[in-house]
This record gives C-alpha cells, sequence and structure tokens, in this order.
C-alpha cells in the first residue's frame, strides 16, 4: 500500500482506484455495439464489458455495481421496438444472475451492491406495510455474495425508491444479518439529516451508514453533524457535483439531468471547503444511449470515467486537492468502507506532465458527458498506465480479445503535440 512520486511528477498508487458508485446497466444490453456515439433507437446502453473497459481505461481498477437494473425486450408495440422492465438486484438469483454476467463480462474486479424490490418488500405497498419476513430471507440469502445494500430513499432510475419512514426499520434487519457491512442511501437535501436522525435515534449509531453523492451545504452540512456526533457515516461527492454547478443547465440541456440536480456555485464552493469531510470520490457513471438524454424529460444519469481522474488532476495541479487526498478518498478509504483488502497488487502510474483541453478529447470513446458541452475551459491533467502484478497491461491478465490494447488512450488526447497555450 503505497503512494509514490517519482521523478518528473510521476506517481504509482498502490493499490488503484475502487468506484464505489457504478452503473453498468448489465442487463440492458441489447445489441453488442460497444455504445457506440452512434446508438439509437432499440439499442440497449452499455453493458458490463463496454462499461469496465472503459473504466479501467480510464485508471479504475475495481467498481461496485449498483442493483437499480432494468432488462431492456423487444417489444414491437413502441416507437423504439423496445421497453424496459425494472430488474432490481434484490434476491439471490438475480444475485447469481449478476454475478455470472461478472465472470463473464468484467474486466476489473466488481463487487454487487443488494438492492430492494418495493414489489416484494411490501405486503401493501399503497398501505407501506414492510414485509419482514421477506426482507429476512433475502438479507440472509445473500450474506456471503454482496458487498453492501443500497437503499433507495429518493426518486431515481428504475422506480425502486422505498419510503423514508421505513429506512431505519430496513437497515436494522440488513444489519441484523449483515452487521458489518454498509448501507449506501441515496438521500437527499434536508432528508439526509431526516434519515440520520432517525437511525440515531433508533440507536444504530454504530451501523455503518454511507451516504451517495452529496451535492450540497445541507447535505454534507448533515453528514458534517452526524459525524461530530459520533455515528459511523461516511460520505462520497462526484466529479459532475464538484466541477458542475445549476448555471451550466442551460448549455448542457439533458446531458447535465442527474440525481441529486446539480447546484448554486454557493454550494460546490461549501463542497471544496470541507473536503476534509468527504471521505471518497465516487463517479456515480450511468451510461444512456443518446435518445435517453435528448428525450422530454430525459433520463437521470452522467457519464464521467473518462474525464475523473484528469478533472482531479487537474485539481491538484491547481492546487485545490493535494494527491493524497486522491489517493486517499479514491484508493484507500473505499476499501477500508466496504471492508475490502488493501493488499490488492493492482497499481495506477499517472503522470501529471501533460495538461491538455476538452478540444483534444476524443468524444467518441464512451458515453456522452457533459463536462465538455458547459461552455468553461476545465484543466484536464494526466496520461496513466495501468499495471498489476508487475505487468505493464491487463491484456496478460484479462484474455477478452477486447483489452488488447493500450490503457493510455483514454486519458490523453489522440493527438499528443498539444498547441502551445494548452
Amino acid at each position: 500500500m503505497s503512494l509514490e512520486e517519482t521523478a518528473e511528477q510521476y506517481w504509482v498508487m498502490e493499490p488503484g482506484p475502487l468506484d464505489v458508485h457504478t452503473h453498468p446497466r448489465v442487463f440492458d444490453v441489447l445489441t453488442d455495439d460497444d455504445f457506440l456515439t452512434i446508438n439509437e433507437g432499440t439499442e440497449g446502453k452499455a453493458g458490463l464489458r463496454a462499461y469496465t473497459a472503459a473504466a479501467l481505461a480510464s485508471g479504475i481498477t475495481a467498481m461496485l455495481a449498483m442493483p437499480n437494473e432494468s432488462v431492456r425486450r423487444y417489444d414491437l408495440g413502441t416507437q423504439e421496438r423496445s421497453e424496459t422492465v425494472p430488474y432490481p438486484i434484490a434476491s439471490l438469483d438475480r444475485v447469481l444472475a449478476m454475478e455470472a454476467a461478472i465472470s463473464h463480462e468484467a474486466v476489473i474486479p466488481t463487487g454487487i451492491y443488494m438492492g430492494i424490490n418495493p414489489e416484494t418488500a411490501y405486503m401493501d405497498h399503497a398501505k407501506r406495510v414492510l414485509n419482514r419476513s421477506v426482507l429476512h430471507d433475502e438479507f440472509e440469502n445473500v450474506e456471503l455474495e454482496c458487498l453492501a445494500l443500497k437503499l433507495y430513499l429518493a426518486e431515481t432510475t428504475g422506480g425502486h425508491t422505498v419510503a423514508l419512514d421505513d429506512a431505519t426499520e430496513v437497515i436494522n434487519i440488513w444489519n441484523f444479518h449483515n452487521s458489518e457491512k454498509p448501507v449506501t442511501l441515496h438521500v437527499e437535501d434536508g432528508d439526509v439529516k431526516l434519515v440520520l436522525e432517525q437511525i440515531a435515534r433508533f440507536g444504530m449509531s454504530d451501523v455503518p451508514i454511507h451516504i451517495a453523492h452529496v451535492s450540497s451545504r445541507e447535505e454534507l452540512g448533515a453528514v458534517i453533524a452526524a459525524k461530530n456526533q459520533g455515528m459511523n457515516v461516511t460520505c462520497e461527492v462526484t466529479p459532475h457535483h464538484l466541477f458542475l454547478d445549476e448555471s451550466v443547465r442551460a448549455a448542457i440541456g439533458g446531458y447535465g439531468c442527474m440525481k441529486p440536480s446539480l447546484k448554486p456555485q454557493a454550494d460546490v464552493d461549501f463542497l471544496w471547503e470541507n473536503m476534509a469531510y468527504i471521505d471518497m470520490f465516487a463517479s456515480d457513471c450511468a451510461p444512456h444511449r443518446r435518445s435517453d438524454k435528448e428525450n422530454d424529460p430525459p433520463a437521470f444519469g452522467v457519464t464521467n470515467h473518462t474525464l475523473m481522474l484528469p478533472l482531479l488532476l487537474g485539481a491538484y495541479k491547481g492546487g485545490n486537492l493535494t494527491m493524497q487526498d486522491i489517493y486517499r478518498k479514491f484508493c484507500i478509504a473505499p476499501r477500508q468502507r466496504f471492508n475490502l483488502s488493501l493488499e490488492d497488487k493492482s497499481l495506477l502510474h499517472l503522470s501529471t506532465r501533460m495538461e491538455w483541453s476538452a478540444a483534444h478529447y476524443d468524444h467518441a470513446a464512451y458515453g456522452f458527458e457533459p463536462f465538455t458541452r458547459a461552455g468553461r475551459k476545465f484543466k484536464y491533467v494526466g496520461e496513466v498506465v495501468l499495471a498489476r502484478g508487475g505487468q505493464s497491461e491487463y491484456s496478460r491478465q484479462f484474455p477478452h480479445e477486447r483489452m488488447k490494447l493500450s490503457y493510455t488512450h483514454l486519458l490523453r488526447p489522440k493527438n499528443t503535440r498539444l498547441p502551445e497555450d494548452v
């Protein structure tokens, strides 16, 4: 376990970055076209192969996959000739289906979140009567298969929401069977404070709670208060909430539609000013088809893997982060929180010598990210070479045909002879 600086601004991180918040759209893959920018109509979304390949090429050496999945199937009665059906990873059979997909398609180690299926978690959904017996059985059955529980307490993709008032009881049942494993909460605005206060009142201050994608003074402030009161709580922040604010919504259009939403600059400033209280960087990278983002209303979700490290390294070069910040919040704290070994031998080699502009970014590489549409001049820094077990490329470890390439290309513009003013 180390962060080392070598000559010429060359850094080595061991273990490499772990992204604890990913949406690979494992079961929404109708075609195998690798999520090219021409995806329209009936085509599916990313899928594990394309998603993990892009993550790896972007310097991410492991990830945790969220459970709010959907299945895409043909539907000749629709204009697009397909429809999506919610497929929450909320039972042992679906967890095993996820494991099978990971073993066949993922090119980086991928852990699984357990989810909640409101259709089975409630005996009477209209009256919100929890089916405690089902929850006990499901949580016990996945004890050896999942790293954490993901609980959606606010609207998001897939319709997997659980009522805020039921959160403490669900958390208590999970903790009964999986006491060391955290509960990650999708919760927004003032509800962050409400749910943390409920957890404390319920006598569960020691239960490991992780707050996903804090985006505002209100949300992070509630986490800070809970930390100061001794609660076992951590939180993460995404690159889009650190580097974008609500003033760019008009320029970004549907590509800026996300949960939580972009906030005023004052909230962004609060995140940066209180970086010491933010435990992790996580992407919440959620690929969509172009048609999904240009619909009215657009789908929630942001793609950002290919720009995540360049943006963080740009903040390092600008003096807003230290390299220790990046290493701690992207490599070490995620493994500690989710009970993963720090002896992971994945290596990330980073050069911070190169600075480049959005004009040199290969936009077709992956998804439809919002940053290059924001009309701002971000500082993108760095190139990456990945190694594992002393070898310089993952293709020697993973035999997939698509992995037989260099992993320097997505954090580096194809034309490396940059203009003098970059």
